[in-house]
């Protein structure tokens, strides 16, 4: 299985917002915070079905982050002098 990393839509990232605040609330430990951000990220924006498909948590993990990296830069040029 081939994956593509990839940003964030707004909307997307509005309810991932939504789903990080919720856990604050709740106050979950920060490992199950990354955890169960990587299978929200994995379901949400790739539609992987994290319980059925063959992908290792690393896999996962991976994912959540350079989606979040993607989602995080912007896509303004910088000025140059």
């Amino acid at each position: 299985m081939k994956i593509t990393p990839k940003a964030m839509t707004f909307e997307q990232f509005e309810e991932y917002a939504d789903f990080l605040a919720e856990m604050e609330k709740d106050k979950v430990s920060n490992f199950k915070k990354t955890l169960e951000s990587a299978k929200w990220v994995a379901e949400k924006i790739y539609g992987i079905d994290v319980k059925t498909t063959k992908v290792t948590p690393g896999t996962i993990l991976d994912l959540l982050v350079k989606t979040k990296d993607r989602t995080e830069t912007s896509q303004l040029e910088e000025e140059k002098n």
